[in-house]
């Protein structure tokens, strides 16, 4: 069967739903704790009784699985305070990032140099080790600009 399936963790009530072309065996693994995925990351000590498993919508359309994972995530808020790591759909990446984690992480990044400013060298690196570091990539970039002149020609 082709459907939008939840597992519930009884004593929580924290959900994973999820997309299947084959709903009936995801519960037959998720029965025998076979059953692979992100869900499971969190659930790898518990035995599988301590959850329940429903298919909660059949789709007779493939093209429509995307859009029905998308708005039993939502209904059941299963991004944010469930097991679900996206907001579903295929290919989806966003992750739930708390705003007291962005405020870490910006925190974190305070006083980094971009990546575009350049590099910033810790205090222990010597001034000779920083000067054999620049002949260094000097002596790529001259191989490299020398291998695509040998490649088409001399423009200059």
């Amino acid at each position: 069967m082709i459907g939008i399936y939840k597992i519930t963790e009884i004593s929580t009530g924290r959900c994973y739903i999820g997309q299947s072309i084959r709903c009936h065996s995801h519960s037959a693994n998720k029965k025998l704790g076979t059953q692979k995925g992100r869900w499971l990351e969190h659930h790898k000590r518990f035995p599988p009784a301590l959850f329940t498993y429903e298919v909660v919508r059949e789709v007779s359309n493939l093209q429509f699985m995307n859009s029905f994972e998308k708005f039993y995530i939502k209904l059941y808020d299963s991004h944010a305070n469930g097991f679900n790591k996206t907001i579903g759909g295929s290919g989806m990446k966003v992750l739930y990032v708390s705003a007291d984690t962005r405020e870490k992480i910006r925190a974190a990044a305070k006083g980094r140099l971009s990546p575009k400013k350049g590099i910033k060298f810790p205090d222990s690196v010597s001034q000779d080790t920083k000067e054999k570091m620049r002949v260094s990539s000097l002596a790529r970039w001259e191989r490299y600009r020398q291998k695509k002149q040998e490649e088409i020609g001399d423009i200059s």
